[in-house]
C-alpha cells in the first residue's frame, strides 16, 4: 500500500516521512481482506528500521539525510504518549546508520540536534501538557539510547568527533 515498492531511496524516503507524520502509531495489517486482520505493527518502530535501511543505501543524497531526520524529529514531536515497545532506541538505530555513511555531514545532526534541544526548552516554557511532556521524554529517551549506541560502536570515537560539541 503506502510504500509501494519498488522505489528508489529518494521516493521511498518522501513516503516514510509521510507515514511519520500521522498521528497513529498503530497500523493494522490485513492479509486477504479487511476482516481477516493478520496484527499490527508499530510504525515508528517499524519505519525507524526502514531508515536504518535506507541509510546503508549508497545512492541515499545528502538532502534526503536531512529529510529522514526532519522526519524522525516530526514523528517524535507528534507522539501523543510516551513510546513504550522500544521505539526509541530503533529511531537511535536508524540515527546511528546514518552517522556511519562516509558523507555523513556532522553539521546536518548538529542543526538537529539544536533543534531537539529548542523543542525540550520550550517543555519548561509553556503549561506542560501530556503530550509536550511526551515529546520531551521521546527525545530523552532517543538520545540516551544514541549515546549508548554511539559508544557501543567499534569506531565510536569517530562518531564523537564529528558530533561533539564545538568549544565556543
Amino acid at each position: 500500500g503506502e510504500l509501494g515498492y519498488p522505489a528508489g531511496p529518494e521516493v521511498m524516503t518522501g513516503r516514510l516521512e509521510a507515514i511519520g507524520r500521522r498521528p497513529s502509531d498503530v497500523v493494522l495489517v490485513a492479509e486477504l481482506a479487511p476482516a481477516e486482520l493478520v496484527g499490527w505493527i508499530h510504525a515508528t518502530a517499524h519505519t525507524s528500521d526502514l531508515l536504518q535501511a535506507l541509510a546503508g543505501n549508497p545512492m541515499l543524497k545528502a538532502d534526503e539525510e536531512a529529510r529522514m531526520l526532519d522526519g524522525i524529529e516530526a514523528r517524535l514531536a507528534s507522539a501523543p504518549e510516551v513510546y513504550g515497545q522500544g521505539e526509541q532506541d530503533r529511531v537511535a538505530q536508524a540515527v546511528v546508520a546514518m552517522i556511519r555513511r562516509p558523507n555523513f555531514k556532522s553539521e546536518l545532526f548538529e542543526s538537529w540536534l539544536a533543534r531537539l534541544k529548542d523543542e525540550d526548552e520550550k517543555t519548561w516554557a509553556e503549561p506542560l501538557t501530556p503530550q509536550t511532556l511526551a515529546r520531551y521524554q521521546n527525545h530523552t529517551y532517543m538520545l540516551q539510547a544514541l549515546a549508548v549506541r554511539l559508544e557501543l560502536e567499534p569506531e565510536s570515537s569517530r562518531f564523537f568527533v564529528a558530533v561533539a560539541p564545538r568549544a565556543t
